[in-house]
């Protein structure tokens, strides 16, 4: 089953940067909610716009890097390492694939309309 995980334990650490120095400078305030994030094994599955627009935001500032959703977040195809073989129409293109595949991560991630909305004007400025 695909799943979306978090790749910030690996970004700060390649960086050697930490949870507390992202947590000061991202503006949010609950420390544990920067370090359960960033805690590999353990991180939370649901994702808060607002946090990981917070999240990324402090990335940059500490970095001056143009630190993009992907740095933090990953797509798991499928998590058992196992190919599987779709048949797909030779008319759908691989631009309609990678957008009909976005759609339906998102339609996991159960996000009310104003979430979505954001991801949205957010898609859209890039």
């Amino acid at each position: 089953m695909p799943v979306v995980r978090w790749r910030l334990a690996d970004f700060l650490e390649q960086r050697q940067l930490t949870a507390y120095a992202l947590s000061k400078v991202s503006g949010i305030h609950r420390m544990s909610t920067i370090y359960r994030i960033a805690r590999r094994g353990d991180e939370p599955v649901r994702v808060d716009l607002p946090t990981l627009a917070a999240i990324v935001s402090g990335l940059r500032l500490l970095t001056n890097e143009d630190v993009q959703l992907t740095d933090v977040l990953e797509y798991v195809a499928d998590e058992s390492g196992e190919k599987r073989e779709t048949a797909m129409p030779s008319m759908v293109s691989d631009e309609q694939i990678t957008v009909d595949t976005a759609l339906e991560h998102l339609r996991q991630l159960n996000l009310t309309a104003t979430q979505l909305a954001a991801v949205l004007r957010e898609l859209q400025a890039h």
